[in-house]
């Protein structure tokens, strides 16, 4: 029960491709945007693969609601300080990462890359948040 990879799409045209991309995450930030509603105060992403690129600490809100624990957002800099370093971001998302294996240590995070989701990539970001639907929303 996997979503389609780039490597269903080797027949169809780019277009084809870029209408599924851009369908994936509009319907997987209005996954996101559902369990970050429940935050005090509540927080709304625009576009998952650009919010989590610009604001790793998203991610991180994220899945302190899902796991149901606190993530490390702060070390590393100055209180109320935004993440600007690209070392901090990466390790904002590792930290992130980890609090998702240790909840759900069966989760597949083969390809899951901290430096991936800070860097945008699109397929990353849209895998890891398929593997979130299936392991937290998904009961088989």
């Amino acid at each position: 029960m996997a979503p389609p990879t780039g490597a269903r799409f080797a027949g169809k045209s780019r277009g084809s491709q870029a209408q599924w991309e851009e369908t994936q995450r509009r319907t997987y930030t209005k996954w996101v945007n559902l369990y970050l509603s429940k935050r005090k105060p509540p927080i709304k992403l625009t576009d998952i693969v650009d919010d989590f690129k610009n604001g790793p600490e998203q991610m991180a809100k994220l899945l302190e609601i899902l796991c149901g624990c606190r993530i490390d957002t702060e070390s590393g800099r100055l209180s109320g300080q935004r993440s600007t370093s690209r070392i901090h971001q990466i390790n904002i998302v590792q930290n992130a990462l980890e609090a998702l294996k240790q909840a759900r240590p069966d989760i597949n995070m083969v390809g899951i890359n901290p430096s991936d989701i800070v860097d945008g990539k699109t397929s990353v970001v849209l895998g890891l948040i398929w593997r979130m639907v299936l392991n937290f929303q998904v009961q088989f």
